[in-house]
């Protein structure tokens, strides 16, 4: 019986020490470059859409290096989701392939749309 208390008392304590927190949310401020993320996504988005591979390529190399240089200051998920998402509509634009780019882009002008009407609800933007 004791050993059974002991085992249990040992799960319950490695448990507690080993447990990993997440905050749940976003940060409290937005992160450096987010509309200028966004804005350059949806040119690119838009872009794309209307068959302008060379203008759509500049608005994802735009948005892109925002996001790194963002991403490298502090790393979150819009500039990360904004990075990753426009590396692979610049390379399926250099590649001629535009339905696979638009994709990505939607992806990102989605996902940093609800991130910028988070923080304006908060009144950070």
């Amino acid at each position: 019986m004791r050993g059974i208390i002991v085992q249990a008392a040992s799960v319950l304590l490695l448990g507690s020490i080993a447990s990993v927190g997440f905050a749940g949310g976003r940060y409290a401020n937005p992160p450096v470059g987010l509309v200028e993320v966004q804005q350059s996504c949806t040119k690119a988005l838009e872009a794309a859409q209307k068959g302008d591979t060379a203008a759509a390529l500049e608005s994802a190399k735009t948005a892109r290096k925002t996001a790194v240089a963002s991403y490298k200051e502090i790393s979150t998920m819009p500039m990360e989701v904004g990075s990753s998402t426009t590396k692979k509509a610049i390379a399926a634009l250099e590649a001629n392939n535009t339905a696979e780019a638009v994709t990505e882009l939607q992806h990102c002008k989605e996902k940093l749309d609800s991130e910028v009407e988070y923080y304006k609800k908060e009144g950070k933007l």
